[in-house]
Parts: C-alpha cells; structure tokens; sequence
C-alpha cells in the first residue's frame, strides 16, 4: 500500500494552502531554509497512526487556531488486492481527526460495504439468537459487530478471538457452526491482511555505539532508550544474563550465559544478514571481568563496530530498531529528519545510495541541508518547502515557477550545488571544456537527458551550469570571462530572455 498523496490542514506552520505533498514510490527528499517547516512536516506523519485513535490538535496552527485534519491517498498493488481475494479501486483515503479513528473512502470503503459488513451483520445476528452466554460477552459483541469496521487491529484480533471461544463452546448445530467459523476466518483474514499493509510512520533516530561497555554502565543505564539496549532487547538478551557473562565468580555459570548469548546473536546476525543482503555479517561479543566489547565480522577477522563502515553501522542501526518494534515485516514508511548532517561529504554521498537502496522496498522522506545528500540524477524525487507570511508552502517539482522570489536561491540552493554550481563545493567550472550557462535546474535536467539519450561519452559532454533565473546569467558570465573560461548561454526565447541578451 503505497502513499501517493498526502492533503495536511492546520499542522504547526502548515494552513490550507499549498498543502499537499504528493511522495515518490521510493525516495522523496524535502529541501528548503531553515524555519520554513520541513521538520513540522515530518512531525504530522509521525503522529499519525492508521491503527489507532489520533490526537492532532495539540500541535494545530495558532496562525488560523483550526483543528488539523490529515488526508492521507493511498494505492494498493496488484498483489495486495489479490489478498482480499476481490478487485477494487486501488485508491482509498484515509482521513485523521482529532480523537478518531481514521476514516476510510474510496476502493477499501466500498469493499468493506460489500464484503465485510455482511459478514458483521451476519455476526451479530448470530451472537443475539445464541442463548447460555453472559449478557456482558453478548452486548460487548454484538455492539462490535454492528459498529462500522475501523482499523483498530488489535480490538479486532481480541474480538475475533473472543467470537472464536464461543464459537468452540457454545452448543449449536455443527452445520451452523461450520458455517460461522468459515465466515469468522474470512473475516479475520481481511483484518490480518490489512494489518500487514497498513503504512506505519516510523522516524528514525541514529544512535551511536561504542566499542565497549562496562556493566557498571549497562547498570546504571538499564531503563533507558539507548542502542545498546534495544541491540540485548531485539536480540532477546536479559541485561541479567550480560551481567552474569561478565561477572559471575562462578566459572560454569559464566559459561553458561557467554554460550546462551553465543546462540542468540548467531540467529540475530542470521536475520539482520538478510535484512542487509550485501554480505554475511556476524556479530560478537568479547566478554571480559565487568566489560564486553562489540564486535563485527564479514569475514574471518572481527573489527569492532566502531571500525566497521557507516553503510553497514546505519543499516544494523535501523535493523535493530525496528526488530526492536517489531516492524521488520510491516509497510514502514522512513521518516529521517536531516540524516547524515555529522557525517563527512562522501559518507554523506554513501548515504544517499543506502537510502536509494531501502527505497526500493519501502517508501522513504528525508529532509536536508546539504548538497550532498541530493542525488542529481534523481530530481524528481525532491520537494521544496517555504515560508510564506508564516505558512508553510509545499512545492512537488524543483521546476515549479511559484517558488516564491524570497525564497527561490536560498531553497534551490542545496540543489544548485549537487548539480556542482558552486566553487565552494566544486572545482568550478570547465577550463578544458565548452561551459554553457542556462537559465536553472529544469534546463539543466533536460540538456543531461539529452546527451543521456544521444549517447554522449560523459567526458565529451560540456559544462551545464543553471543560474537559477535568466536574471542572474549576466553575473555568471562575468564571472567566467574573468576566469577566462570558454562559454555559451542558452535561453529559452522570450521577452525576459531578451532583456537579458541585451543587458
């Protein structure tokens, strides 16, 4: 179930205009000044839970004082809609309120009207005519059956287990009885299958290991959030038994917990290898009197996790966060506010292709400062993000013209420099090469599908430069005649364009 659309009113800095922000299948980056509202953005997804009641109006905007509202457009694939053994229109809509469950239209509202609430009306009329019950399990089941289905699966398992029980112990006809387990399991099928497709806004937080901890530490720290903690609770390790391998007088009782431990992080280095795919990783841990140290293998040699790559520190990371949540097997969608900002430029770089890469299986939004967490080849993943009057404006295209003036250097900016317009992060331009200056990044885009298309070598192609605007061409020019450089402009032909030419 990926998300296509995403409709926010009334959120922090965000009103009821330009309010719309449409993801890519994988990756969508959101770029844009400071203070212009890219982490409020975030902040709704997170706080939105498809499975529970939503509290929004905490954080509503106290430039309008309206209530939020979410809407939230999602499509199904082909293979999720096979699940409910039914086609449908893909799209629905999930809308988010203020002390609500979500509400659903479109394709899924109308398969539970046709498939699901006869099944409920099926039900509820059963469990009135069943006699030698207690009144509270008949009024409890009966009221949820005649509600309208909602998205609250954890009611739903506890309800259908409890239709089950009775199922099993009521006396009734073995037909009857038949009939109602089959209609229950279709039932829970339905809800289980949507449980495994429901997006889940999930914000990750990179957290550093150490190479080495002490138990005195681990003691001290026991009840907080910390890596190392959520590594032992992911991994299905009592702190106890660290504590016993470390320091127990009793030499077969530390035995004992070192190779009960052996065993657990042979299954966790198992399950995060597949997770990981790009090698089989081992993890260890070096025990000694009061102090264990955290190891790493690929091959024969263990290095400590401090000494492993970023790459794979991010990937074990976010592994055991969301094992730790158990959402290894659920429809994450990553939310990652400014990642990489510590990280050098071409760790930064590094970054980018493991988030290209978890893109692909999951839907991922990441904000950013940085030129080097922008992958050039993909502009159409990036959305930009401004300030107007105090409200947060969403734009879904780096060449959209209503980018405000105010705002449009300073927002393309981290943009302009990924394309390498920048002496400051870049060589500069070509002194070996024709140099073409253009008007801004849609031009640039175009000219490098292009010589893409024709073939070009990259090393005969020229120099494209974008000015962000056909006004500042002049000054870029001057630039590359003091420079000596050898350069052409290419505009497109109309009136601003001629006004330039002749400045």
């Amino acid at each position: 179930m990926r998300i296509v659309r995403i409709t926010i009113n009334n959120y922090k800095s965000i009103g009821e205009e330009k309010n719309i922000l449409y993801p890519e299948k994988g990756v969508s980056v959101i770029i844009g000044k400071n203070e212009s509202g890219k982490s409020n953005l975030l902040d709704c997804l997170n706080t939105l839970n498809f499975r529970t009641i939503n509290r929004l109006n905490v954080h509503k905007n106290k430039m309008n004082n309206k209530n939020p509202l979410v809407e939230v457009t999602v499509e199904f694939a082909d293979t999720e809609l096979s699940g409910f053994h039914h086609d449908f229109d893909k799209k629905s809509v999930f809308i988010f309120e203020e002390g609500k469950l979500p509400q659903i239209q479109g394709g899924l509202a109308d398969f539970i009207a046709e498939k699901i609430k006869p099944i409920q009306e099926y039900f509820r009329a059963f469990i009135q005519g069943l006699s030698n019950i207690s009144n509270d399990t008949k009024k409890n089941l009966t009221a949820f059956f005649g509600s309208d289905f909602d998205t609250n699966i954890s009611r739903q398992t506890q309800n259908i287990s409890s239709t089950r029980s009775l199922l099993s112990s009521a006396q009734i006809d073995a037909t009857i009885k038949n009939e109602a387990s089959t209609q229950l399991d279709t039932y829970e099928q339905y809800v289980l299958h949507l449980d495994a497709i429901l997006p889940i806004f999930f914000k990750f937080d990179e957290k550093d290991f150490a190479a080495s901890y002490t138990i005195d530490e681990i003691n001290k720290n026991a009840n907080n959030k910390s890596i190392i903690n959520s590594f032992f609770k992911s991994a299905g390790i009592d702190l106890n038994s660290i504590v016993k391998a470390c320091s127990s007088s009793d030499g077969g009782e530390k035995q004992f917990y070192q190779e009960e431990i052996e065993q657990k992080l042979e299954l966790l280095s198992e399950s995060f290898s597949q997770f990981y795919q790009k090698e089989k990783v081992y993890i260890k841990i070096n025990f000694e009197t009061n102090r264990f140290h955290l190891l790493i293998a690929t091959t024969r040699r263990s290095l400590y996790i401090t000494e492993r790559s970023n790459g794979l520190r991010w990937y074990l990371n976010l592994y055991i966060q969301l094992k730790e949540q158990n959402l290894l097997d659920k429809n994450v969608v990553l939310l990652l506010d400014e990642p990489g900002v510590y990280l050098h430029i071409d760790a930064q770089a590094k970054l980018v292709e493991l988030l290209n890469d978890f893109g692909t299986k999951n839907q991922i939004l990441y904000t950013t400062h940085s030129p080097f967490m922008i992958d050039s080849t993909y502009l159409s993943n990036i959305r930009l993000v401004c300030n107007e009057n105090g409200f947060t404006s969403i734009f879904n295209s780096v060449s959209d013209l209503k980018v405000p003036e105010s705002s449009k250097e300073e927002v393309l900016s981290p943009l302009c420099k990924a394309l390498g317009f920048s002496a400051k992060y870049n060589i500069g331009p070509s002194y070996d090469k024709q140099n073409i200056i253009v008007e801004g990044i849609t031009d640039y885009y175009y000219l490098k599908g292009v010589m893409h298309l024709l073939g070009i070598a990259p090393q005969k192609q020229p120099y494209i430069i974008p000015s962000i605007g056909v006004s500042n061409i002049n000054q870029i020019a001057s630039i590359l005649l003091g420079w000596g450089c050898d350069f052409k402009i290419l505009t497109d032909f109309d009136e601003a364009a001629y006004r330039e030419y002749e400045r």
